[in-house]
């Protein structure tokens, strides 16, 4: 779990970071809304992550990993959708950015829970690793993808990469 939640929640990422602005600006968005669209997503993931970790350490961490998958789901197939800078989107946003920006620290949350002492360190490490390279990916498929099925299909291949999670 802790291997197939480091490299979905960061290829996540890195394609909200990497292509996130991109796909603002090819709807047709100004700069100040590629900003508020940027700042929502990103302001969801600073709001939402310290009260799900907590929420997290009082129940299995599992529920708290499927559940704000869904929930980041949900909000990215209504935000695919979305095709002006509205308070609608932006809400959709930040519900999607405070749910799929905070599942990294639950899944690393969750595996370290299953190790012993000593392999906390080699295990972070692996995880940093797995980020990396992962983060190398997002943005270059989600690129060709977008390319290939439109440019709604962004937050659609987000969704996707969440019900995976999920599952």
């Amino acid at each position: 779990m802790g291997v197939i939640g480091v490299i979905l929640s960061q290829w996540m990422a890195s394609v909200i970071f990497g292509m996130g602005a991109v796909y603002a600006a090819q709807l047709g968005f100004t700069v100040t809304e590629v900003a508020y669209f940027m700042a929502s997503i990103m302001a969801g993931g600073m709001f939402v992550q310290w009260p799900l970790g907590k929420v997290s350490d009082m129940i299995d961490r599992r529920w708290v990993l499927g559940l704000s998958s869904v929930i980041a789901l949900v909000a990215a197939a209504l935000a695919s959708v979305e095709t002006s800078a509205t308070i609608r989107l932006y809400v959709l946003c930040f519900v999607f950015g405070g749910f799929c920006l905070s599942l990294y620290s639950v899944v690393a949350a969750l595996t370290n829970d299953h190790l012993r002492p000593s392999e906390i360190v080699p295990a972070s490490g692996t995880m940093v690793l797995l980020s990396g390279l992962t983060s190398i990916t997002g943005p270059i498929t989600v690129a060709y993808w977008m390319d290939v099925l439109g440019l709604q299909s962004y937050f659609l291949l987000l969704a996707v990469a969440l019900g995976l999670l999920a599952i």
